[in-house]
């Protein structure tokens, strides 16, 4: 009864949207429901599996909220309020998969990382940022 809520607005193709297999996707959100997460009660604008589909689509794509609305159709608020609601949980989950495939379990191999690759300790990293030169022009009056 629970899992046909869950999945009562899966897509037929995710795995253009957010790199996962279907599968994972399942994974992902029954995960991301056993954490607490996703709510099941009450009338909501995105469903929840399309509301991990929505947190999937921001990290990967890097979309804009007004326009993953429009794709889901919903409000930008509701964006937000997904991705600062599930995101905690949904890249602990993912960080926690990609710690299984850096041990060597098999099955997750396309999941997204999510953390930058670890620097050595004897190398250090110095970015640099130059500015353009600003140069008042002669001609200007201020006035």
């Amino acid at each position: 009864m629970i899992t046909q809520k869950i999945f009562a607005d899966r897509p037929s193709r995710v795995e253009t949207m957010t790199g996962l297999t279907s599968d994972q996707v399942d994974r992902l959100v029954l995960d991301a429901y056993a954490a607490g997460a996703l709510d099941l009660s009450g009338r909501r604008a995105v469903g929840p599996y399309r509301s991990v589909l929505v947190v999937l689509l921001y990290l990967r794509h890097n979309l804009s909220e007004a326009l993953i609305a429009e794709l889901f159709g919903c409000s930008q608020p509701t964006v937000s309020r997904l991705v600062g609601s599930l995101m905690p949980t949904i890249t602990t989950v993912l960080t926690a998969a990609d710690d299984l495939v850096s041990m060597g379990v098999d099955g997750l191999a396309s999941t997204p990382r999510l953390r930058p690759p670890p620097v050595a300790p004897d190398r250090h990293l110095r970015i640099t940022v130059r500015r353009p030169i600003r140069r008042r022009s002669s001609s200007w009056s201020g006035a």
